[in-house]
């Protein structure tokens, strides 16, 4: 009997667990669904303004796991995966492949973003959902 109730309360908290994690990306998922803003670059424990031709970058998440980004006046679309459990961001168009970018922080109002690309591997990338 002893074994039984184990077993029952070892389903019962595996599944708790797997549901929690399952709403942390949803939750995720739904803070990211927005329009973020290009605001500053964090290099060294230093923040830097963009350039002004990097003014109005922006990468907008949508719902249905798509975006469209703007840098330095160069638009681009596709699909993004969210991997909340190593916290990144994998975006996928038709003309790069994949580039993937780690999630350093990310509430209701900012976005840290480290991309995995050897020239920015040093530089946290900060966007706003306002201006």
């Amino acid at each position: 009997m002893k074994h039984i109730q184990v077993t029952l309360i070892s389903t019962v908290i595996m599944t708790m667990l797997f549901s929690a994690s399952g709403c942390a990306q949803e939750i995720k998922n739904e803070l990211l669904s927005h329009k973020w803003y290009l605001h500053a670059y964090h290099i060294e424990n230093k923040t830097y303004s963009p350039e002004k031709k990097e003014k109005e970058d922006f990468i907008q998440f949508n719902n249905n796991m798509t975006f469209i980004s703007k840098s330095e006046g160069n638009i681009e679309k596709g699909q993004y995966t969210l991997n909340s459990k190593d916290h990144y961001i994998e975006f996928k168009d038709n003309a790069k492949g994949v580039l993937r970018a780690y999630i350093i922080s990310v509430d209701t109002k900012t976005l840290v973003l480290k991309y995995d690309v050897r020239e920015l591997r040093a530089i946290e990338v900060v966007y706003k959902r306002s201006r």
